[in-house]
């Protein structure tokens, strides 16, 4: 399935396939609450999909933290994510450096503005490849003069592909849990 399905909502999911006719109830299948569509996937109350999620999440920010980004912005996009994805906060990336006060002021208020127009655009959406460009601007705010530390524009870009990679890793944790991994585990699973 391609990410594209993803992002536009065109993903198979059950409300989507019931439209068509294909399937029995836009119900979700894990936790029979709502209908399943994308905003129900992130959201689904199900305790093994929210410890999908949850892994997933780590996985992102983990990816994000050897990118060498900045542990105030992991922690801004921890809280965040973890109320899209309905996840409890878990403050993973408490920032802990030591910063002269004019520099964590800026960093902060840098931070904060990129924050409050992300949200703005959406916290779903960002899950989507939405992304502000200006975060650019607070990875800039502070980051290490590492020679390991990539450039403002190409974090940006690995920011955009972690992200929906986010979203990928979501619905293929889910279509692990109704399909199985193996033709066999799909054929006992079969919706219909």
């Amino acid at each position: 399935m391609t990410v594209v399905k993803l992002i536009h909502d065109w993903a198979p999911n059950s409300r989507f396939i019931h439209k068509q006719g294909r399937y029995k109830s836009p119900n979700c299948p894990r936790c029979k609450l709502g209908q399943e569509d994308t905003s129900h996937i992130l959201m689904c109350t199900d305790p093994e999909v929210i410890l999908n999620r949850f892994k997933c999440l780590l996985t992102l920010l983990e990816i994000l933290k050897s990118y060498h980004t900045l542990i105030h912005i992991l922690a801004s996009f921890e809280y965040k994510l973890c109320c899209v994805l309905g996840i409890p906060f878990n403050r993973l990336f408490a920032p802990v450096t030591a910063l002269d006060i004019q520099t964590k002021i800026a960093l902060l208020a840098s931070i904060r503005h990129q924050t409050r127009h992300q949200t703005i655009i959406g916290w779903d959406l960002f899950i989507k490849g939405y992304i502000l460009v200006n975060w650019q601007a607070a990875f800039m705010a502070l980051t290490t003069q590492s020679s390991e530390a990539p450039l403002p524009h190409i974090w940006t870009n690995y920011l955009s592909f972690e992200a929906i990679t986010l979203l990928q890793d979501i619905w293929k944790g889910g279509n692990i849990f109704l399909h199985g991994t193996t033709k066999q585990e799909s054929k006992l699973r079969e919706r219909m």
